[in-house]
């Protein structure tokens, strides 16, 4: 395991040199603003219970976005909600609806290529299962934009740190 962490610390070590986090905590302020804003903004005209646990799942989400992938859901914009962000928010309770078939995807996901186990999955009459095709479909197409999006340009978060050190590698 030693080894193992050594390697993994040696190819980490360059991606977070203490400019880019600083970097990386200036995104956190930017959000943190947002966040401080918007609560202030929902009890500025009358005293009301706020769900913070909501609220901090949304900064999480855009904490992560924005410093590690260069991307904001927007999950702090008042009015609007990404896609990605609902579907991350309804994958575990729709994979909860399906108990059965939790224990036995490791084995599942090893049956023919991803096009059979998507046409199986469209035309089985599960609705549940039906739910979760659906969820992970909205993340593996934002996920493939975000990744695209990311080999055009280098920005300051740490996918592109990652990239740029492992292309000058090679």
């Amino acid at each position: 395991m030693g080894e193992h962490h050594r390697k993994q610390w040696t190819l980490l070590n360059p991606v977070f040199p203490i400019s880019h986090v600083r970097d990386i905590v200036s995104v956190f302020f930017k959000v943190m603003k947002c966040l401080q804003h918007d609560i202030a903004a929902q009890v500025e005209h009358r005293p009301c219970d706020i769900d913070m646990l909501e609220w901090l799942n949304c900064t999480a989400l855009e904490l992560v976005g924005q410093s590690g992938l260069g991307y904001s859901f927007d999950y702090l914009k008042e009015g609007y909600v990404n896609p990605y962000s609902i579907a991350i928010k309804n994958l575990v309770p729709a994979i909860l609806k399906v108990p059965v078939t939790r224990r036995f995807l490791p084995f599942l996901i090893r049956i023919g290529p991803p096009s059979l186990r998507k046409f199986v999955v469209k035309i089985f009459p599960w609705k549940a299962l039906k739910e979760i095709a659906g969820i992970v479909d909205i993340m593996d197409k934002i996920s493939i934009k975000i990744f695209e999006e990311k080999k055009i340009g280098a920005g300051k978060d740490i996918m592109s740190k990652l990239r740029t050190y492992m292309m000058s590698a090679r």
